[in-house]
């Protein structure tokens, strides 16, 4: 039995470990180079940093690790041909070694290890420091430094430091939890800490080098700054200060972490607030009033028009609290960040808001409630609570390729052969669907032995060389080779043909699907074959012999009413009993007046001729002459009523299309091309449907889309040009 357990894990941009049974937490940041490396590197390297950071408490044990990627296991236990993973794995040796440790690692599944994941997804945003030029200044001037009690393993500054997750060659985890007195400290804490860190000083009577802005607003202020007499307190026994300290602080390990982005370019820490003193004489006045406009422009209006929207929600309900909003201090935005998380908001709402109060103290010269750590939990908290939860894909395995294959693998069903082919070629060829549905007839090549399809766009190639794919005959059920030939010759697909095999299956052309193998059915007949195929629970007597119902075909937009009655035979045929009738309200009433004039036009016995040798003429000639109700005169409006179809659906994306060709049905034909899109953003997501209306206007040059959120009552417009 293992007397230590440990688990391990690694994200993009940190690893982690814990030992079970105890506070011992390990966590580190990637650099940047060790970033790009592979997943397998930086899990591997979390195993060898976890061991080096928490070796005094495995000493001398049998130690079991898990981990999630089974590289790990086997390279620890084998090795690996690479030298960089050997190196590690060799590092790893040698701390068992010197630590007299007996290591067991194995595999787990990710989803047994989740707390070492949710830990390895930690950023540490205060991975910054010092630059090694001042601090040697200031160890020359006060020193020397014998601890670093806010560090890490890379901005340490001296070899004795604390940090606040164990990590190799730290002296200890929690800096409170030691006394620091007996040292001469450096101390550069995160800044929701100088407050905590200023009344430890006193208590424990220790002396150092603190590091703090110079922000008079901020609470830890009154505790070094006599607010009678604007001196020091007695305590502090030197001090510098840097007023454009460009090259004082260096970045972190990551891009994201403070300072990283842009060069640091205020009074150690704080923006603008060189310019409060300023701002009541005369002499600089006007110029500092003009500041926060230029900062205003440095984001796009439409982010400043963002902000400002809902900044103006945050002053409404301040107001409606009797609540200070100019400044707000954090007790008030955590109550109000908090109040929209009950409400439910979607977590771009919930970030817009956040980041609107943000942006107004940052430009407004006053102190930023939003730098709080305790609201930086709330709204981490929120943005957990309020965001779907990720549905990994399960992996496909053969038994549910059989599965498949059993279902939808008909030799005379084109439409379920689709499915069943897409599965077998996507699994055996690495496909993704992108480059499925842009296979060629004349890209596939048959060989005795396995079939070649030539790909001539992929996202990835990992998993092939070139632009070919082989797939081999397996010889049995789910052999995709031989499901593959059945599929073409079914879809009457010949070798030289360009059309791409997963074509919607109702895009005909003359030399698409044979015609022996083609039926035309009208809309009642195909209601009713479609109400067969797939019964809903209360009318499944529908698909028994000998059963008798009513078809009904409202149409809407024409506001016609069509009525039919149908009998299931015994063949699976079926008998119209009585033809579609709606009288004076059906759309035969209306039908026959077009033929009627049609045959007026054109005669009888030419429209019987067409009907009987040629339907598909006679069908586009009857459409060419419907398509005049989809006319529209200039300065018309189409109202159009639709419903969000997701939970919480924060978007609705409106595309419109336009072609020169006649009779157009999809937005994917030949000719067909979108003109633009409009975006309505749901500003408060809900759980039920919502119902959105589009207001379509039609006008000499150009078209207008206005969509409103009926419940919010928000709205977009957009214009579209008209083409020539």
């Amino acid at each position: 039995m293992p007397e230590r357990i440990v688990f391990s894990d690694a994200s993009e941009y940190a690893g982690a470990g814990y030992i079970v049974g105890s506070n011992n937490v390990a966590h580190f940041m990637w650099d940047k180079s060790e970033k790009t490396k592979s997943s397998t590197w930086r899990e591997l390297k979390a195993v060898s940093n976890i061991l080096q950071s928490v070796h005094n408490q495995l000493s001398g044990k049998l130690v079991k690790i898990y981990t999630d990627n089974q590289n790990v296991t086997k390279i620890i236990r084998k090795g690996s041909m690479k030298s960089e993973l050997q190196d590690i794995a060799l590092d790893v040796f040698n701390i068992c070694l010197d630590n007299n440790i007996v290591l067991e690692i194995e595999w787990i599944p990710r989803d047994k290890n989740i707390q070492a994941d949710e830990l390895s997804k930690i950023f540490d945003f205060d991975d910054w420091g010092v630059s090694d030029i001042i601090f040697k200044y200031f160890d020359r001037l006060w020193g020397p430094f014998n601890c670093d009690l806010f560090a890490d393993s890379r901005n340490k500054k001296v070899s004795r430091f604390f940090s606040k997750f164990f990590t190799p060659g730290t002296s200890g985890v929690d800096a409170f939890a030691y006394d620091w007195s007996a040292f001469n400290n450096w101390i550069v804490p995160p800044i929701y800490l100088i407050t905590r860190v200023i009344n430890y000083m006193l208590i424990c009577k220790a002396k150092g080098a603190l590091v703090i802005p110079k922000w008079k607003s901020a609470v830890y202020w009154p505790m070094i700054v006599n607010r009678l007499t604007y001196e020091y307190k007695d305590y502090i026994k030197d001090f510098r200060e840097y007023r454009n300290p460009k090259s004082f602080f260096i970045k972190g390990s990551d891009e994201n972490s403070i300072f990283a982005k842009q060069p640091f370019n205020s009074n150690v820490l704080t923006q603008w607030k060189q310019f409060e003193e300023l701002a009541n004489d005369s002499r600089f006045a006007k110029i500092v009033s003009a500041l926060p406009s230029i900062v205003e422009a440095s984001s796009s209006k439409s982010t400043v028009k963002k902000y400002k929207f809902y900044f103006g929600k945050f002053r409404i309900w301040c107001s409606d609290c009797q609540l200070e909003f100019s400044p707000a201090n954090s007790t008030t935005v955590c109550l109000y960040i908090g109040s929209l998380i009950q409400q439910g908001v979607g977590v771009s709402v919930l970030e817009s808001n956040f980041y609107s109060i943000k942006w107004y103290h940052d430009i407004n010269f006053k102190y930023n409630p939003c730098s709080d750590k305790l609201l930086s939990n709330i709204l981490e908290g929120g943005r957990r609570i309020l965001s779907k939860p990720i549905n990994k894909k399960e992996p496909i395995t053969t038994d549910i390729l059989k599965l498949i294959v059993s279902r939808y693998g008909s030799e005379h069903d084109l439409s379920n052969l689709r499915v069943c082919l897409l599965c077998l070629l996507g699994f055996s060829g690495f496909l993704r669907y992108s480059e499925l549905a842009k296979i060629k007839r004349n890209n596939i090549v048959f060989y005795d032995t396995h079939v070649e399809i030539t790909i001539d766009k992929s996202k990835t190639d990992i998993y092939r060389r070139g632009n070919t794919v082989i797939i081999a005959r397996t010889g049995n059920e789910t052999c995709p080779v031989k499901w593959l030939k059945i599929y073409l010759k079914l879809a009457g697909l010949e070798s030289d043909s360009d059309y791409f095999i997963f074509r919607s299956l109702s895009f005909l052309k003359s030399q698409g699907i044979p015609r022996h193998m083609l039926q035309i059915a009208l809309e009642p007949e195909a209601a009713s074959i479609y109400c067969q195929t797939f019964p809903s629970p209360g009318s499944k007597d529908i698909t028994e012999t000998g059963s008798k119902y009513v078809v009904v075909d409202i149409e809407v937009g024409r506001g016609t009413v069509d009525i039919t009655v149908h009998e299931k035979l015994i063949d699976g045929k079926l008998k119209e009993l009585v033809k579609a009738n709606g009288k004076p309200i059906g759309g035969t009433s209306v039908d026959k007046q077009f033929y009627q004039m049609m045959t007026d036009v054109f005669g009888v016995e030419i429209l019987q001729i067409m009907k009987s040798d040629y339907p598909i003429c006679h069908l586009e000639l009857v459409r060419s002459f419907e398509s005049v109700n989809t006319s529209i005169p200039l300065g018309h409006e189409i109202a159009k009523q639709y419903h969000t179809d997701i939970k919480f659906q924060k978007s609705c994306l409106y595309e419109v299309y336009y072609t020169d060709n006649e009779n157009v049905q999809y937005t994917d034909e030949d000719g067909c091309n979108l003109l633009g899109e409009a975006i309505l953003d749901i500003v408060y997501p809900t759980e039920h449907s919502r119902e959105m209306k589009a207001i379509f206007h039609f006008g000499d040059t150009e078209f207008s889309l206005t969509a409103v959120d009926i419940e919010s009552s928000s709205k977009v417009k957009k214009f579209f040009e008209i083409k020539d």
